[in-house]
């Protein structure tokens, strides 16, 4: 009898231990599972990170490339038309301002061939008689009239658009409208002074605009009107 419950005892324990055995490897194929589902996970991350790294990668190449050819165009236009970038004179009486960005020529050749129309100006304006031109957007045709130390005193703008009026931020305490041999201007300064002249002419239209310290009489200022076209 004792033999016998040492033989079942043995067999319990045989069979305890298959199970502990079966158990432990159930366990271990759970764990190697998890630790491929997690190293699937951190691989398909590192994936989408990579590929959002060179999509944006992709994306700042573009952008540089785009800013450059940006630029290689206007320089283009710039020495296409053999001039260069400045900025308009930015103070122009009490608070006024202009600045637009300008292609500067030297020649009025090159400035009548870049505007496709051609303005006649005076030679000098009140002893101003060094002079250069502007155009900007193949629509204003500017004249500059600097002084002896190369200071723009004058302006002549003749446009395509009527717009001149509207891009003059100038400040004036004085208008009068004015009939000049048959042509309506609109005078406008200080002190009986006159800083701008506009009017339209020939499907044109004209301001001539003078610097704060620089600003002309009616009569020497309408007298310029049938010098310029």
């Amino acid at each position: 009898m004792a033999d016998e419950e040492v033989k079942n005892t043995a067999e319990e324990e045989e069979n305890l231990s298959e199970a502990v055995k079966e158990s432990r490897a159930e366990t271990d194929k759970i764990v190697n599972d998890i630790k491929k589902q997690q190293a699937n996970a951190l691989n398909r991350d590192f994936k989408e990170q990579k590929s959002l790294v060179s999509k944006d990668k992709g994306m700042s190449i573009w952008v540089a490339i785009l800013v450059v050819i940006g630029c290689v165009v206007v320089m283009g236009m710039v020495f296409l038309r053999q001039g260069s970038i400045l900025m308009d004179p930015d103070e122009w009486g009490p608070g006024g301002k202009r600045s637009y960005i300008y292609v500067e020529f030297d020649s009025k050749f090159e400035a009548d061939h870049a505007a496709n129309f051609d303005s006649t100006t005076p030679d000098s304006i009140n002893g101003c008689s060094d002079k250069s031109y502007a155009i900007i957007e193949d629509y204003i045709y500017d004249t500059h009239f600097k002084d002896s130390e190369g200071k723009v005193k004058y302006i002549v703008h003749k446009c395509k658009k009527d717009s001149l009026e509207e891009a003059d931020t100038n400040e004036y305490r004085q208008t009068n409208i004015k009939d000049v041999n048959g042509v309506e201007v609109s005078l406008k300064g200080a002190d009986d002074m006159v800083q701008s002249m506009t009017w339209a002419s020939g499907g044109y239209y004209y301001q001539v605009l003078t610097a704060e310290d620089a600003m002309l009489s009616e009569a020497d200022m309408t007298a310029l009107l049938s010098q310029i076209n």
